[in-house]
């Protein structure tokens, strides 16, 4: 069963990266949140963001190819070895990042990226209830970042 979950949410990925390919990207007006970011579950306002963030930490950058949203292997150990670190944490967010000039359906592909780091997070054993996700396409880069609070 969670093989056809993985192959499902795979095909999905790569379906959503195409259509985006074939339409061209909409002209963009600014968005009200200077930041650019939205939450992918409830918007939230990120007004104290970086203010509970470890001094000895800094975020946490997982690259993604451009038409991509999945991790590469590397990319999954990675995130996995930094595991250890995010299950002592109050709290972690993980912001997914999508150049919207360069791919059409960006915040899909933001929130997709976010939630493939998650995943990797939550199988390491980092608490769900710890974790939330966040989204930016205003960035002009194609990764996961994630932050520990």
């Amino acid at each position: 069963m969670k093989l056809f979950v993985r192959r499902a949410m795979v095909v999905l990925g790569a379906a959503l990266l195409v259509a985006c390919a074939a339409n061209p990207t909409p002209p963009v007006t600014p968005e009200p949140d200077t930041a650019g970011e939205r939450a992918a579950e409830t918007p939230r306002n990120d007004e104290n963001r970086g203010d509970n963030r470890h001094a000895d930490e800094r975020p946490q950058l997982f690259p993604f190819d451009k038409m991509s949203v999945s991790l590469s292997e590397g990319e999954k150990a990675n995130v996995a070895a930094f595991a250890e670190r995010a299950r002592n944490a109050d709290s972690i967010l993980i912001r997914g990042y999508c150049d919207r000039t360069e791919v059409g359906n960006a915040k899909d592909a933001a929130i997709a990226r976010a939630q493939a780091v998650r995943k990797v997070l939550l199988k390491a054993g980092v608490p769900a209830r710890s974790m939330r996700v966040r989204y930016n396409t205003e960035r002009k880069m194609h990764a996961a970042e994630v932050e520990l609070q």
